[in-house]
Parts: C-alpha cells; sequence; structure tokens
C-alpha cells in the first residue's frame, strides 16, 4: 500500500482507539457514537478512494469558531464542567477534521487529537480494558508516527501526489513493536517510582455521574433499600490482609450509617449537623474508638465511585488508615470524609469482629447511660396496634437481650420477605407491614424492631450498609454489590456497646454466591486493576523499594556466605560464564558483527550532504532543524533558483540512498563529484 493511504488507515485507527477509551467509562451518546463512526468511516472511504471531500476550508472553519462559541455557551451561562465541555470539544473538533480537506498538518492534528482522547478516557475511566487500549494505542500511535514522518520526508509539505512509493510492513511492524515494548517498560517505570500526587484534580463527572453507586447517606425511605438491591453494580472489593475466610463470621456486615430518628417513613440523624472531627495519630489512622481488643480483622477496600461520603467497613469498625483525605468525620458511630471522588478510593479498616455470646448478653445488667437513652429510646406516634403489639411481645422478667430476641424471632416468623411491594393500603407504611400486607424489604423488618424495641425503652436503631457479597478464591477476596445492599439493627448493651441483630430472613440474600473459574479469573484481573494500577499510591511505592531492597540484602548475603576464595564453586562459577561467553561468540559472530560493523558508504554519503549543508549556511541559506531535505531544497530553490543544481543533485542521491537502500561505489563518487563542484562555486 503506498505510504500516503497507509498513513490515514494508521491515522484513523488511532482516532478509533482514543474515541473508544471515553467510550468505556459509560454508557455510549447513541446519536454522537453513529455521527463519529458515519465521519470516520467516511474520512478513510475519501482518502483511500481519492474522493473529493465534504467540507470545504472555509465551512469547516466556521463550523470551529461556531462550536467554541456554544462551547463556551455553556461553560459560562449554563455553568457546565469545563473537563467535561473540553471532552466534547475534542470530538467535535475532530469530526470537523474528518469530513474536512485534509493536508499534511490535518493528519498531525487528528494524532494530537486521538492522544487528548486517550488522556480524557483516562480521566473518566476505571475499567479494566482501558490498559489494553492504551497497549493498541502505543503500537498505533508509533507506526503512525513513523508513516507520517517518512511521508513528510519524502514529499516535504506538498500534498496530493499520486506516484506515491510502496514499501514493506515487515520491518516497519517489527521496529513499532521493539519501540512500543521499550515505550511500555520505561511507563511502567516512571509509573511505579515517581512519587505521588495526592488530591482530586482532574476528574470530571462526564461519565462518571450516571456510573456512581448509590450507596447509602444520611437518611433513607421505607423501600430505598429494595430499589438499590435492584442494581448489581459492584460498590467494593474487600481483601482481609490477618484473616483466612474460615477465621470470619459466615455473615459479615459492611456497616455504612446509623440512624436515630424516624417519622414513620423517614430514618434520618436528629444531629447529622454536628459532626465530630477525627484527627489522625501519629501512626497516620484515625482512631474511632478506644477498643483494648488485639485481635481484629485488617480489611484492604478499594471502594468504587459513590455518590455518597460515607466509610464503610466490617461490622465494627476500630480504626481506619491509609486515607486518601486529611479529614474524618463521625455521627452516630458513621464516618464520614466530607469530600467528593469521582474515582476509586483504596484505605485499610481495622474491625472488631466478635460474636457476644449469648450468656454474657442475659446478664448485662447495667443501667443505660442518660445520652444513650435520651437519644436511642421513644420514637414517633405509633398506632395502637403497634402499641398493643410491643405490650403483648415484652416480658419483664426477661432480660435485655432476651425481650430482644423475642421481637427479633417474632418479626422473622410472621413477616415475609419481597422485593415487590403493594403500596394501596391506606395504613401508614409501617402499620401495613405488620398487621396488612405483612411483606417488605429489609428495612420494612429492621424499622418494625427498632420501633418496638424502642417502645420497650431498649435504645436501639437502624443501620444501613451491605451485606454479605461474593468471596473470590482466585484472589481471596469479596466482592460487594449495590444487590447486597441490606438495612439492619444495633441494640445497646451497657457492659458490650452496640451489638448486632438482623431480623430479616435469611432468603433476602444469597451469601457468598462464589464464581466459577473463568469469571473468578476475569473479577480478579479487575481487582488488580483497580488495586494496583488505578489505586497505586505512595505506600504502595514505599512497600515495593522495601522489597527490592530486602530481596537485594537477602541476595547479597546469599552471595557473600557462598562464593568466598576458598569455596570451589566460585571457580566453578566463573568457568563456566567464560564458557558460555566463548561458545555464545562464536556460534553468533556473524550477527555480532554486522551490528558493530561500520557502514562506509552510508556514511560517506551523510558525511557529504553535511558537508554541502555547511557550504550552504556559509551562502547565507540555513537548514532549519524542523525542516526535511526536500524542505530545505525548496526553500533554496525559491531563495536562489537553479543557482545551486548542483546541491539539487546531492540532495536527490542522499534521499535515494536514505530510503531506497541502494548503496553503491557508483553513487558515493557522483555524490563526492557534485560535492567538489558545489565548493568552486565559492
Amino acid at each position: 500500500m503506498e505510504i500516503r493511504k497507509s498513513l490515514s488507515v494508521f491515522t484513523h485507527l488511532l482516532a478509533l482507539t482514543g474515541y473508544t477509551s471515553l467510550l468505556i467509562s459509560s454508557s455510549p451518546n447513541i446519536a454522537l457514537l453513529f455521527l463519529y463512526l458515519f465521519a470516520l468511516f467516511a474520512s478513510l472511504y475519501i482518502d483511500l478512494t481519492d474522493r473529493k471531500y465534504l467540507l470545504n476550508n472555509t465551512f469547516s472553519n466556521l463550523l470551529a469558531v461556531l462550536l467554541i462559541f456554544i462551547l463556551g455557551i455553556r461553560v459560562f451561562l449554563f455553568n457546565e464542567e469545563l473537563i467535561t465541555v473540553l471532552i466534547y470539544f475534542i470530538i467535535y473538533i475532530q469530526l470537523i477534521k474528518f469530513l474536512g480537506k485534509k493536508e499534511l498538518k490535518d493528519y498531525e492534528q487528528i494524532i494530537l487529537i486521538s492522544f487528548f482522547q486517550l488522556l480524557a478516557g483516562a480521566v473518566t475511566t476505571t475499567n479494566i480494558f482501558y490498559g489494553l487500549l492504551l497497549v493498541i494505542f502505543i503500537i498505533f500511535a508509533v507506526i503512525t508516527i513513523f508513516l507520517f514522518n517518512i511521508f513528510k520526508e519524502q514529499y516535504g509539505i506538498r500534498d496530493g501526489i499520486k506516484n506515491d512509493i510502496k514499501f514493506g510492513y515487515k520491518p516497519l511492524f517489527s521496529s513499532a513493536i521493539i519501540i512500543s515494548v521499550s515505550v511500555i517498560i520505561l511507563s511502567l517505570s516512571v509509573f511505579l517510582f515517581m512519587p505521588r500526587l495526592k488530591g482530586n484534580f482532574l476528574t470530571s463527572s462526564l461519565l462518571n455521574k450516571q456510573r456512581l453507586s448509590s450507596g447509602f447517606n444520611d437518611e433513607i425511605e421505607l423501600g430505598m433499600v429494595g430499589e438499590i438491591k435492584k442494581d448489581s453494580s459492584p460498590v467494593m472489593r474487600v481483601k482481609f490482609l490477618n484473616k483466612t475466610k474460615i477465621e470470619l463470621p459466615k455473615i459479615i456486615y459492611w456497616r455504612g450509617v446509623a440512624l436515630d430518628y424516624f417519622d414513620g417513613k423517614l430514618w434520618t440523624q436528629r444531629f447529622k449537623n454536628q459532626k465530630a472531627r477525627i484527627a489522625k495519630n501519629y501512626d497516620g489512622l484515625f482512631v474511632l474508638n478506644n477498643s483494648n481488643k488485639n485481635d481484629v480483622a485488617i480489611q484492604e477496600i478499594v471502594a468504587q465511585p459513590m455518590d455518597t461520603d460515607v466509610i464503610f467497613s466490617a461490622n465494627s469498625p476500630v480504626a481506619l488508615g491509609d486515607m486518601p483525605f486529611r479529614n474524618l468525620y463521625s455521627v452516630n458511630n458513621s464516618y464520614y470524609h466530607g469530600g467528593h471522588f469521582t474515582n476509586n478510593i483504596k484505605y485499610n479498616a481495622y474491625s472488631d469482629l466478635t460474636l457476644h455470646d449469648k450468656e454474657l448478653l442475659i446478664n448485662d445488667t447495667l443501667t443505660y447511660p442518660k445520652e444513650i437513652r435520651l437519644k436511642y429510646t421513644g420514637s414517633f406516634e405509633v398506632s395502637s396496634d403497634i402499641d398493643e403489639l410491643s405490650i403483648e411481645l415484652y416480658q419483664e422478667s426477661n432480660s435485655q437481650y432476651e425481650n430482644v430476641k423475642v421481637v427479633e424471632e417474632y418479626i422473622k416468623k410472621n413477616l415475609k420477605y419481597t422485593r415487590v411491594l403493594d403500596n394501596s393500603g391506606k395504613s401508614p407504611p409501617l402499620d401495613q407491614f405488620l398487621f396488612e400486607g405483612k411483606e417488605g424489604h429489609c428495612e420494612y423488618f429492621a424499622s418494625a424492631m427498632v420501633v418496638l424495641l424502642r417502645e420497650m425503652a431498649i435504645p436501639s436503631r437502624l443501620v444501613t450498609g451491605f451485606v454479605g457479597g461474593e468471596y473470590n478464591p482466585i484472589g481471596e477476596y469479596y466482592l460487594i454489590r449495590e444487590s447486597d445492599a441490606h438495612a439492619w439493627v444495633e441494640v445497646y448493651f451497657p457492659t458490650y456497646g452496640w451489638v448486632i441483630f438482623d431480623p430479616t430472613p435469611e432468603n433476602d440474600t444469597d451469601y457468598y454466591l462464589g464464581f466459577n473459574y473463568i469469571t473468578g479469573s476475569l473479577e480478579y484481573l479487575r481487582y488488580r486493576w483497580n488495586r494496583y494500577v488505578v489505586d497505586y499510591n505512595i505506600s504502595d511505592q514505599r512497600r515495593i523499594l522495601k522489597n527490592i531492597r530486602n530481596r537485594s540484602d537477602k541476595i547479597n548475603f546469599n552471595l557473600s556466605s557462598k562464593l568466598k576464595p576458598d569455596n570451589p564453586q566460585l571457580y566453578f562459577l566463573v568457568v563456566a560464564v567464560i564458557l558460555f561467553f566463548l561458545i555464545f561468540l562464536i556460534k553468533y559472530k556473524d550477527v555480532i558483527f554486522s551490528f558493530i560493523k561500520v557502514d562506509v558508504k552510508n556514511r560517506d554519503v551523510s558525511d557529504t550532504y553535511r558537508n554541502s549543508l555547511a557550504f550552504m549556511k556559509k551562502k547565507g541559506l540555513n537548514k532549519p532543524s524542523y525542516m526535511t531535505s526536500n524542505e530545505f531544497l525548496e526553500y533554496v530553490d525559491s531563495k536562489e533558483y537553479r543557482k545551486y543544481k548542483e546541491f539539487t543533485r546531492i540532495t536527490n542521491i542522499y534521499n535515494k540512498v536514505k530510503f531506497s537502500g541502494v548503496e553503491d561505489r557508483n553513487m558515493i563518487d557522483k555524490i563526492k563529484a557534485e560535492y567538489i563542484k558545489l565548493k568552486k562555486k565559492s
């Protein structure tokens, strides 16, 4: 294929790869997608068939100006996010470039725009397939730049040449692969060891808004959890660093928000505006309570972007660490980072997973603290039916724990779980759930239990978060989805604090559904991508450098202990290395000497051309570094028409040797003879 057409093909492939990096971050705009694909394939067809372009230069420029005007209005009048508008700008500008007449500079601009699309994709996505697109983009970019420079060197800035040369693809692709691998290795080195920058800049809501996990905020309406459970999108991935699956409880609650006030339909936090700030200690940890337990479960949590600033952790958190933000706030033992993230966040959570002994809870008869009793007992004006039910269930002779279990068992046995609610009744939602429909989501079960316990003056509150999750044995971590959303109850015991109770029947969630080998492997790749690429930070760098240092010290120790002067292994190793080197040298001597051999012919031609350039410089005709040999020749002809015919012939011979590889003695003699003639003109 001709160079010009090859350049067009790879330029369009590069553009398609750049645009695809934007597509994978969310559901695409279908109209824009079809428009883009139409423009791209129409442009490629026009280039390959030498057809007439759809837009002339004047109309293309007018469209570009109109586009800037419209996008400017969206920024300054409608306050749209600047990065979002810039992304749309580069997409539409590329569309205009596709449909307009393409000179050499236009190919250059399309390449540059494709690179900006790739950068925009990095801002707006955490998808693992972005890594594959990045590798493909690098390979296409190297080939495209090669072709661009060959075309520029061969033809200068002239376009529309029909007698295009053909060339072999094998050396081009080989060189492109070698350079691409080198670029990837260099990029990985920079990525691994370049100091990380903290912050949440260069993020965009262009495509992330629709992909933010719902999570939970500081209020929840009856029926809300059921809506969240309809979505199976991943919320977070959690790996226990010091516990195996066997050592963990059968059911793990991923605690989010504790709510203390209920008006009959909506749960909220009464004192949500009085968030207490928690400071880091000297170890960089946010200590959440003064637990004396040494046996805490350490979790490494990689959370997807959410529309909430709630921090999730297993069961009862005691500390949080390695967090990408400075501040932490607390309300009702719920924790918030106070920021807004449209990318993943990674942190460590330290949790108490203790399952309290039944006998210990039965014997906990201490008096409730006044602030606990005032805040977590009593409720809204309940109906007479709820009041009568609480009186019926309460047994004065029972301990607090026994009364709690009576309420929990009553709800589990007499009410059914459903995700399809019938809201046609006229009674208040909780009354309809308890006495009429007797079916509901998990928040109905938890709400009913909290209201009944508070009528018995037992401190309790509703907690939202997630439960269970899918355990992936490949990687040994849990995948928690939005469909694992759940609501449960915490009851206060004076000696042991807040204890978890769950009145929802167990068929609410299929705990630990698990993965087969293929789905588990794919999910593990996503986890590794998020953990070690998207969320790679300075702590990971320190750990890698520490491991390298430790391994280096271990290798040095082993070598120093084994390779002593009196150790025969030392002599054997030296002899083996020398023999291996000699055998390699003998077997591959032709290849080795072909690499180090000096190509005298090519050097003579290049040296003669450089000498002629030095001569032209003395004549006031200096070749700038950005000019190709043909561009400079055109420049010389425009200044001194046909005066330096010898220089024209020297340039032609130089180009022929450079591009065709023809290197005979006759060429060298010719170029030297022309140089001698050129010098005589001084």
